[in-house]
C-alpha cells in the first residue's frame, strides 16, 4: 500500500513472514525501481515511483531507508 508523507514517499508491506535479515532491499538502475527480494528465493517485488519518473529525478542508494 501506498502512503506519501510530504517528505517522502511510502509503502507499506503487510504480513511478511520472514525475519528481517532475510529481506535484501536494492534499486535497479536500469527501470529506476526498488527490489525487495528474500535470501530464500520465496518473495520478490518491484516499485516504480511515477512522480520521480515524471520529473526526470533518479534513484540513489544512499535516499532508500526501510524499516521493519
Amino acid at each position: 500500500m501506498r502512503k506519501d508523507t510530504p517528505e517522502r514517499f511510502e509503502w507499506r508491506i503487510r504480513n511478511l513472514k520472514y525475519p528481517k535479515d532475510v529481506y535484501n532491499i536494492s534499486i535497479d538502475h536500469n527501470t529506476q525501481e526498488i527490489v525487495i527480494r528474500t535470501s530464500n528465493k520465496k518473495y520478490f517485488k518491484r516499485f516504480d515511483i511515477p512522480d520521480m519518473k515524471r520529473l526526470g529525478l533518479k534513484l540513489e542508494e544512499s535516499s532508500v531507508a526501510w524499516k521493519y
